[in-house]
């Protein structure tokens, strides 16, 4: 922490910072701030008990201990990133926004619907909005609905409604210096509605008053 923010600090391999309360579904809303064009970093959700062995894919009675657990939210949970240079391509599926590495393109299986955001500029803080319903994905970004998705893996992305071992949340520590606060989670409908979109509908108004004054009314 520091002066209030959860600052993540790459140190060698990928770190994890985690919520130690497992959740079903849920909305998760943040802010994060980039030190840097080239921090990456990201918001896991749905991942594994990272201190608890991972049960292999195709047989659940064999399970593999990490040595690292950040891998276990990487195996089992799905990550949105936070990459303005969609490191290693620059593919929009891996770029900020995204959920990491699923496919965007229409007709592959479980592909997921991205729209790419303008860029972030360093050192403003930014707004997430994460909705996990069931298995249907939404990831708006500063207000803007920027991705959807519906995981099709039953292996990966598991509510603790389904597995109690499973549905956990939190911020990737890789490269550079990205800063997280006012981090706030809701499991109950309706979606709460981000402090832009409230901005955006106050611009609004002038410009709806000074048309309405401007209109002529004719007499019948």
């Amino acid at each position: 922490m520091i002066d209030g923010e959860m600052v993540a600090q790459p140190a060698g391999e990928i770190g994890l910072c985690y919520f130690s309360h497992p959740l079903a579904d849920f909305t998760l809303r943040l802010e994060f701030k980039l030190s840097s064009e080239s921090d990456n970093s990201g918001v896991f959700v749905r991942f594994r008990n990272p201190r608890l062995p991972v049960p292999d894919r195709n047989n659940p009675n064999v399970v593999y201990p990490y040595n690292n657990r950040a891998f276990v939210a990487v195996d089992t949970g799905f990550e949105v990133q936070i990459d303005e240079t969609a490191r290693p391509d620059g593919a929009d599926k891996h770029h900020t926004g995204a959920i990491y590495n699923i496919p965007t393109e229409p007709g592959e299986i479980g592909f997921q619907k991205y729209s790419r955001p303008a860029p972030l500029p360093v050192g403003a803080w930014n707004e997430y909005e994460i909705e996990v319903i069931g298995q249907a994905y939404k990831v708006r970004l500063n207000g803007k609905l920027v991705t959807t998705f519906n995981n099709v893996d039953d292996y990966r992305g598991k509510p603790n409604s389904v597995d109690a071992d499973s549905g956990f949340i939190g911020f990737q520590c890789e490269s550079g210096r990205v800063a997280f606060r006012h981090v706030r989670i809701s499991t109950q409908p309706p979606r709460p509605t981000f402090e832009s979109e409230i901005h955006a509908h106050m611009r609004e108004m002038p410009t709806l008053a000074k048309s309405s004054k401007s209109e002529k009314v004719s007499k019948s």
